[in-house]
């Protein structure tokens, strides 16, 4: 019995291609691999936080709720039309779910739809992006949130990391 536990453990890890990032999940998108690298928060700058929250949708999916300190979410076209203050760092975040970069984001609220999810363990991760889409990094730590969710099961959401000191809360 406890031989079938292990198994199914073990498979289940194998089987879930990221559990809790370390580092940066696959950029793959429509096949192409893309490396955009990071970029070090300078020294004496505020550091960017980012966490999630996540609900399920009643029509189709669920509803991500991004949670941003110190930094600025917005397209490229808004930097050519904002005052540049400096106060803030600024760029975009990028999705991933199970690895695979979903879409840039330009905001703190997305529906993602069932259909980007598998039965059972899937992670969704967002880090924060430059507008050259390199990742912002403190210490050599990308800037991040990952969410583990269980679908179809409660609690949704099994296990919650963010690199960022404030932000991090245990689920």
């Amino acid at each position: 019995m406890m031989k079938n536990f292990l198994s199914g453990i073990l498979l289940m890890v194998l089987s879930t291609s990221h559990w809790v990032f370390a580092g940066h999940p696959s950029d793959k998108v429509l096949g192409a691999e893309m490396m955009h690298g990071t970029i070090e928060v300078s020294t004496g700058a505020r550091v960017p936080e980012v966490g999630a929250e996540l609900y399920a949708d009643v029509m189709d999916g669920y509803n991500l709720q991004l949670m941003v300190k110190h930094f600025e979410i917005i397209p490229p076209i808004k930097k050519l039309l904002a005052s540049a203050s400096g106060a803030l760092l600024e760029g975009h975040a990028h999705l991933y779910v199970n690895g695979v970069k979903v879409q840039r984001v330009y905001g703190r609220y997305l529906h993602l739809p069932e259909k980007l999810f598998r039965p059972g363990i899937n992670t969704i991760t967002v880090s924060l992006n430059d507008h050259k889409h390199a990742t912002w990094t403190v210490k050599e730590v990308e800037i991040q949130t990952t969410l583990t969710i269980h679908v179809g099961r409660e609690p949704l959401v099994l296990n919650h990391y963010s690199s960022s000191p404030i932000l991090k809360r245990p689920h």
